[in-house]
C-alpha cells in the first residue's frame, strides 16, 4: 500500500533544498520501497519548478551485494548533496555497507522513516512532517484562521439559500472559487 504522505515529503524536500540554494542532488532510494518510488517519481515531477538538477538517481537493491556495484554509481558523480530514502532496516545496512554515506564534505538528507534509525551518524538532515497530533491540528487550525482572513478581505458574505439557485452567481464564479484555490495553495 502506497503512503501518499511521501509524496509530501518530496515537495518538502524540494523547497528545502530552493530555501538552502542546493541546485544539484543525487538521489539514492531502495528499489523496492513502493513508498520510495512514490517519492521519486513526484521528486522528479515538481523538481524544475524549484530549479533544482538531479545528477543522478541511484536505485539500490537491497537483496544483492550492493558495495562494488554501489561505487560505480559514484565515479563520475560531483554533487555534494544526496538524499537517501529508506527504511530504518535498509538505512543501517546502507550506513554500515556504504562508505559514501560516512564521508566528510556532503550534505545528507535522509527521510523521515529512515532518520528514526539510532545509527543515523550526526550532521545527517532530516524533515518531521508531522511530529504529534497537536502539530497538526495547530497546522489545520492556522489554514483555517488565514481562510477566514481571505474571505474577510472581501466584504461579503456567503451565498444564502444554495439549494434553491439553479444558476451559479458571483460569489460561486469569483470570490468561492478564489476561496477554494487560497485554501487548497
Amino acid at each position: 500500500m502506497l503512503n501518499f504522505r511521501k509524496s509530501n515529503e518530496a515537495r518538502v524536500f524540494l523547497a528545502i533544498l530552493s530555501k538552502l540554494s542546493y541546485r544539484e542532488v543525487v538521489v539514492v532510494f531502495v528499489k523496492t520501497d513502493p513508498n520510495a518510488l512514490e517519492f521519486v517519481s513526484v521528486f522528479e515531477e515538481n523538481r524544475s519548478s524549484f530549479k533544482i538538477h538531479v545528477q543522478k538517481y541511484i536505485e539500490l537493491d537491497m537483496a544483492n551485494d550492493f558495495n562494488v556495484t554501489f561505487e560505480e554509481n559514484f565515479e563520475e558523480v560531483t554533487s555534494n548533496i544526496l538524499i537517501l530514502y529508506a527504511n530504518v532496516d535498509d538505512i543501517e545496512r546502507i550506513l554500515q555497507e556504504i562508505p559514501v554515506f560516512s564521508m566528510t564534505g556532503k550534505v545528507f538528507i535522509v527521510n523521515e522513516k529512515g532518520s528514526y534509525t539510532s545509527s543515523l551518524p550526526t550532521g545527517y538532515l532530516s524533515v518531521r512532517l508531522r511530529q504529534s497530533p497537536l502539530t497538526a491540528l495547530r497546522d489545520a487550525l492556522n489554514v483555517l484562521r488565514c481562510a477566514v482572513n481571505f474571505l474577510d478581505e472581501f466584504q461579503v458574505d456567503a451565498p444564502t439559500q444554495c439549494s434553491s439557485k439553479l444558476m451559479p452567481d458571483g460569489w460561486t464564479n469569483n470570490i468561492g472559487h478564489k476561496f477554494y484555490k487560497f485554501v487548497l495553495s
